[in-house]
């Protein structure tokens, strides 16, 4: 993600405030302390409600706030089946879309509205597909985080109907949430590709890639 930040600035330079991935790494250094101290990796549902708790507190206003029902929401699912048990491929795409719900109910967007939806819904869309059709899973999340980088590419398109995009002079670039998205969509795909054998501590392997 480090290696991405100059893009993503670059997006939100006609605004004045700095950008929601300034912000977040500005505070990476405190995330990567309280993964190793404190968060509870052998969770995976305790782990992503404390990440979005996490994003919420160090970068505030609206953005923060999506990040953490995000995050809640991936949190209920994966706990609504998986008391005690491993969490599956499936389990992780049924998490996304319980998300993505989420972000439209309390956001009031959907695809097509320049925003992070933009990105994450293709690549929900696409990871379901690969799975059902038997595709390896490692393999079907990199070809969903390729289907988030084109669907935030394709914001460039689109008129701004919710999010900062439709209050800002954002209109001749990519959504920067939806590339935000993206970024970090791609970040965990890579992750995982690199660290395929994450058990039985895999969260902590995968949430230090992820930073990376």
């Amino acid at each position: 993600m480090k290696a991405d930040q100059s893009t993503l600035d670059r997006l939100d330079a006609p605004t004045k405030a700095p950008s929601w991935p300034f912000r977040f790494l500005k505070n990476l250094n405190t995330f990567v302390s309280l993964i190793v101290s404190s968060y509870p990796l052998y969770d995976a549902a305790e782990t992503m409600y404390a990440i979005g708790a996490s994003i919420s507190k160090a970068m505030g206003g609206t953005t923060g706030i999506m990040y953490n029902l995000l995050c809640k929401a991936a949190y209920a699912e994966l706990k609504k089946d998986n008391i005690d048990e491993e969490v599956t491929p499936r389990d992780w795409s049924e998490a996304l879309k319980a998300s993505i719900a989420s972000v439209r109910k309390y956001g009031g967007a959907t695809e097509g509205y320049r925003t992070m939806l933009d990105a994450l819904i293709p690549a929900s869309q696409v990871l379901e597909e690969n799975l059902s059709a038997g595709v390896d899973p490692v393999t079907a999340f990199s070809v969903s985080a390729v289907a988030a980088t084109k669907g935030a590419k394709s914001t460039i398109q689109m008129q701004a109907q919710a999010g900062r995009s439709s209050a800002e002079n954002l209109a001749t670039v990519p959504d920067p949430g939806a590339m935000a998205a993206a970024v970090w969509y791609r970040a965990a795909a890579r992750a995982v590709r690199k660290k395929q054998h994450l058990k039985p501590y895999g969260m902590v392997r995968l949430v230090a890639f992820f930073y990376a």
